[in-house]
């Protein structure tokens, strides 16, 4: 089956990577934060938070921008082609008659 993708929610996109922003300076910014404190003397902990905060902030707003550029295109150029496998429902599945093995 092949769809079209026309359009996406710039807040949900937006909110998602907002997260992810969030979870990538969780994971990777004790290492950034290291590296800084290496060079500078001023750095400390509120700097780890400000880094938390303002990557989050950021995500969130290169999202809007990104997802709103794309709504944008695709209303002249038709957007994105997906082709998609649509498995058919398997109606016996003890999943669906509620039984939770």
């Amino acid at each position: 089956m092949k769809v079209e993708l026309r359009r996406i929610s710039v807040l949900r996109v937006a909110k998602v990577l907002a997260a992810f922003y969030g979870i990538f300076t969780l994971m990777f910014g004790p290492v950034i934060f290291g590296f800084f404190e290496l060079l500078s003397n001023h750095f400390d902990g509120l700097g780890m938070l400000l880094m938390l905060v303002v990557y989050s902030i950021v995500g969130f707003i290169a999202a809007i921008i990104c997802v709103a550029m794309y709504n944008f295109v695709a209303q002249v150029s038709g957007g994105f082609k997906l082709e998609l496998e649509v498995e058919p429902l398997d109606v016996t599945s003890n999943e669906l008659q509620g039984n939770h093995e």
